[in-house]
């Protein structure tokens, strides 16, 4: 089963991400912090990180850009409700950002056709 890190500081989103990931296949694993995240990546593998942008005191920009460093092919989806987030985000490389509020559909999409094209599937909907 692929596995996702969640990475946000609110507790209710957080919830609710993990639910929805799971509801799609996906083992999900949450944290809440930086320090968190950190932990649970180098406690085991995961195929996708899910990480708000805005972490507190803490970037999740410069947390994707780590997790980059250590796992070049893990898929980032990085997430904000502020447009400048998501221009920095995709200014640093990051392809597949999620402005708030976005549809669980928006984040299936893309889980799914990067599960398809890393299983060498060709429908986006295939697990």
């Amino acid at each position: 089963m692929a596995r996702v890190l969640i990475v946000d500081d609110d507790a209710t989103q957080l919830r609710m991400l993990a639910r929805a990931m799971e509801q799609e296949g996906w083992d999900a694993v949450s944290a809440a912090s930086r320090a968190e995240a950190l932990a649970s990546f180098a406690a085991g593998a995961f195929d996708m990180l899910l990480s708000d942008i805005n972490l507190g005191s803490d970037d999740g920009i410069r947390l994707a850009q780590e997790f980059r460093r250590n796992r070049p092919g893990l898929l980032v989806v990085l997430m904000s409700g502020l447009p400048e987030n998501l221009a920095r985000a995709r200014d640093a490389g990051f392809e597949f950002c999620l402005g708030k509020p976005f549809s669980l559909a928006e984040l299936w999409a893309i889980s799914r056709t990067r599960r398809a094209v890393s299983s060498g599937r060709s429908s986006p909907g295939a697990r």
